[in-house]
């Protein structure tokens, strides 16, 4: 009677070791699965893509810095490249009066220097556009099933570069968490509680998925096709929850 007392007991704590016991297995082999090792040239696609990304980066600086410059002395320009050459074209005008010649000399080199990070950005782009043509699955994520808004070169190119292999990932949800955006699981005791996306993946291709929609939404908001007309809806949609908070 003693000993099916302790069996009964303990019966929980046998199904409970055995899960945790399923769980370390299934675990180890996902740490010692097979990985493919990359390729010289996949590696220079993925350089291609970091020495852009920095190249854009020294950009936005040298504009920061022009803008910043110019504002102390009362010349101010929205923020945005567009607006950033036009104060490039205003400091290297011989003939405007708005800026001092002092002030001109001053920042001519940053101006200089942001023609020719446009040139090199430039360069860099039609070579990545290139290699995308050439690659077949960055060919199918551009065109298959069909046009994916905000997805051009740049994206495919990395996406297929970084990713070699898709049937390494079970499902969406699990490439979803290569790349950072799943909600960071906060749950115990049975009662599920999510908090913000992880970002403890692939920053590049997060910010490449991220950005590049947000930009295409933005610009679609005076359209009336289906997505500017969807745009709208959410937009709608986040005012009517804004005003029940309040």
């Amino acid at each position: 009677m003693e000993g099916d007392a302790v069996a009964v007991a303990n019966e929980p704590l046998h199904e409970l070791v055995g899960t945790l016991d399923r769980h370390v297995a299934k675990g180890n082999a996902w740490l010692h699965r097979p990985c493919r090792v990359r390729t010289l040239e996949n590696q220079a696609v993925l350089m291609h893509h970091k020495a852009r990304e920095m190249l854009v980066a020294q950009r936005t600086q040298l504009i920061n810095a022009l803008r910043g410059h110019l504002a102390e002395i009362g010349v101010i320009a929205a923020q945005g490249l567009k607006n950033a050459r036009e104060l490039a074209r205003v400091v290297l005008a011989e003939g405007d009066e708005t800026i001092p010649a002092c002030v001109r000399a001053a920042l001519a080199p940053l101006v200089r220097q942001l023609h020719a990070l446009d040139q090199e950005i430039a360069r860099s782009d039609r070579t990545i556009a290139t290699m995308t043509r050439g690659d077949e699955m960055a060919r199918r994520l551009m065109t298959i099933p069909v046009t994916i808004p905000g997805l051009g070169p740049v994206t495919a190119s990395a996406i297929a570069a970084s990713v070699q292999d898709v049937s390494a990932f079970s499902g969406p949800r699990e490439f979803a968490a290569f790349l950072g955006l799943t909600p960071r699981q906060n749950s115990s005791g049975g009662k599920e509680r999510l908090g913000r996306v992880s970002k403890m993946g692939n920053r590049y291709l997060r910010k490449l998925l991220v950005v590049a929609p947000h930009a295409v939404l933005y610009h679609r908001k005076p359209h009336e096709d289906a997505l500017g007309k969807e745009t709208h809806a959410d937009q709608a949609l986040q005012g009517c929850r804004r005003r029940a908070r309040q």
